[in-house]
């Protein structure tokens, strides 16, 4: 199978199992803000975060993992790949021990970091139990999730993802239905997920990977500390990821209320979709930007697997950004109609535009990874970060703009961060042109501009009253803007080249 192909192997099926994660979340908030209410909602993604922040110290340790085992595999060297393998599951059972100690005094104090309603503090304990002890499970087992990314079978992921989100599925459906509705059913079926994708992780390990196995002889000191060199920035971008939107819902609980939290994490609930999809394109390149630095002409594959990816992910996602931004209010309003559609979609903007102005180019981030030069994007991030928390707080306080400030100040610092750092140093690193990440971002803004025009005018001569006008709108915006984008986003070459390959597909088909 060509790289390509595979790559698009992987975009499908991620992109499955992230619609049906969509259906699961579209169908389930508004139930949930309608049962448990708004504030009690609030807390499922304060609960992820909590998990996120205790990561940071599993991240510096795991997050390379699957680059070395790559690099060794592709190599040759399968006792080295073995070694990095059995360092890993046997490092991880011990940061398994240290983070559970971590999450029993976090749960001993909950009451006294977060603001929790009296009449539902029970039901968050539970809910933050739960919670936790599916993230020592995922840590236990994370070492044969490495397995798909090596051999860059990132469809099989996805398929395990597909499985694990119809266990989730079928578990809220029971419960939901047959029970009083309760908050922390959602852990419960999350850590059912977690145990159904770690049972079939470790099944596809053993029949693509199985010459990889734990041996307490091949544990390598040394291996940490090399995991631990590279790992370690990943540690930092991923504290530097949280100070700039690991702690909007924290500091929105503390500093106005639940229910203000409540509020935000329903508006970040699309963003966050769109973010996922993206970040599924991302990882679906992952592997392929390792494989072709491990090449002897290493730079120059890479920057065609760049160029090229950068152009899927414009066509793909400029669409949902554009659609959204005209569509948005009146998605919120049919949505959740009990809630204010129009600060909804005030801070899911705000929340989207701070990821998407750099969309076009986010799958180049796989190239600070492959080319293990993760330090400085990392302190850019951290800057960021803490710029973002001393920002956040003083406008919080002594502003009237509430969650405006929450959901801005994040947005302004990621858009410039990666518009002036991130390209500039990418193109030194990678050996291309900062002018071509330049246009592959004027594109994508005047597609976006242009969709959002179609949408206007779409919605203009047919009014969305009703969830029936609002995908007919959107189905019409989309087949424009497929054509707005064929010759926005892509230039003369690559016209033909997109021809050709629909042709072929076509031909198979008669």
């Amino acid at each position: 199978m060509t790289n390509k192909k595979q790559i698009i192997l992987s975009i499908v099926a991620n992109t499955l199992a992230m619609l049906v994660g969509t259906g699961i979340n579209f169908f389930l908030t508004p139930f949930l803000t309608r049962t448990v209410g708004v504030a009690a909602y609030g807390f499922v993604p304060l609960a992820s975060n909590f998990v996120s922040y205790v990561a940071i110290i599993t991240t510096a340790f795991n997050s390379m993992g699957s680059r070395f085992i790559t690099v060794e595999l592709h190599a040759g060297q399968k006792n080295r790949a073995n070694e990095y393998f059995s360092t890993i599951f046997f490092m991880n059972l011990g940061l398994a021990a240290i983070t559970s100690i971590i999450f029993t005094i976090l749960l001993l104090f909950l009451e006294n970091l977060i603001n929790i309603p009296g009449e539902i503090e029970t039901d968050i304990k539970v809910l933050f139990t739960i919670s936790f002890a599916s993230a020592v499970f995922s840590l236990i087992t994370n070492v044969y999730a490495t397995a798909t990314f090596c051999k860059n079978r990132l469809d099989l992921k996805s398929v395990i993802s597909i499985v694990g989100t119809i266990v989730r599925t079928a578990l809220l459906l029971a419960l939901f239905f047959l029970l009083p509705a309760k908050v922390y059913y959602i852990s419960i079926a999350n850590i059912a997920m977690n145990i159904a994708e770690g049972v079939c992780n470790f099944a596809v390990y053993k029949r693509i990977m199985g010459e990889l196995t734990v041996n307490r002889k091949d544990f390598r000191l040394g291996h940490i500390r090399s995991l631990l060199a590279s790992g370690i920035w990943n540690s930092v971008s991923q504290l530097s990821s949280i100070l700039m939107t690991g702690l909007d819902l924290l500091v929105a609980n503390i500093y106005i209320n639940a229910t203000e939290s409540g509020i935000l994490s329903i508006s970040k609930v699309m963003p966050g979709l769109l973010y996922t999809g993206v970040a599924l394109i991302v990882t679906a390149f992952g592997p392929q930007f390792v494989i072709d630095y491990a090449k002897e002409d290493g730079n120059k594959t890479m920057l065609s697997t760049m160029e090229y990816s950068a152009k899927l992910i414009s066509f793909l996602t400029v669409i949902p950004v554009g659609g959204f931004l005209a569509f948005g209010i009146d998605f919120f309003e049919l949505w959740v109609p009990e809630q204010n559609s129009r600060v909804l979609f005030s801070l899911a903007a705000l929340t989207m535009l701070g990821d998407a102005v750099s969309y076009p180019i986010k799958t180049f981030d796989n190239v600070f990874a492959a080319v293990n030069k993760l330090r400085w994007p990392a302190i850019a991030t951290l800057i960021c970060g803490l710029l973002n928390v001393a920002l956040m707080i003083p406008l919080l306080k002594y502003t009237p703009w509430g969650l405006y400030a929450v959901a801005g100040t994040s947005t302004f610092l990621l858009a410039g961060k990666d518009l002036f750092f991130k390209i500039p140093y990418l193109s030194r690193i990678a050996g291309c042109n900062v002018g071509t990440m330049w246009g592959h971002i004027f594109r994508y803004a005047v597609a976006a501009v242009a969709i959002v025009g179609i949408s206007m005018l779409t919605k203009y001569f047919i009014p969305v009253n009703n969830w029936i006008v609002l995908i007919i709108d959107a189905v019409i915006t989309s087949i424009l803007g497929v054509l707005v984008n064929y010759f926005i986003i892509f230039d003369k070459n690559s016209r033909k080249s997109v021809l050709l390959q629909t042709k072929n597909a076509l031909a198979r088909f008669q």
